[in-house]
């Protein structure tokens, strides 16, 4: 099984593929689901300003802030 770079392209690409992903963090690995990758993207999309973009794509770069992510965007998308 392949891993990937935390990066708003991988969850776009799992998304795309309808397939989840195993994700590497300098925190360990983790599995990420379409659910979870589909609200991180409906969000970063709703995005409007770049540097909020970049501000999103630096934080998911962590454990913990891709955590804190997928929280607000679990909360905030219906």
């Amino acid at each position: 099984m392949k891993t990937y770079a935390p990066t708003i392209e991988t969850l776009k690409k799992i998304v795309k593929e309808q397939q989840h992903q195993t994700i590497k963090f300098d925190e360990g690995e983790s599995i990420i689901d379409l659910f979870s990758a589909s609200a991180i993207v409906a969000v970063y999309n709703a995005l409007t300003l770049d540097h909020l973009k970049d501000r999103f794509k630096d934080q998911i770069k962590s454990k913990e802030g891709y955590l804190e992510v997928l929280n607000f965007a679990f909360k905030h998308c219906k």
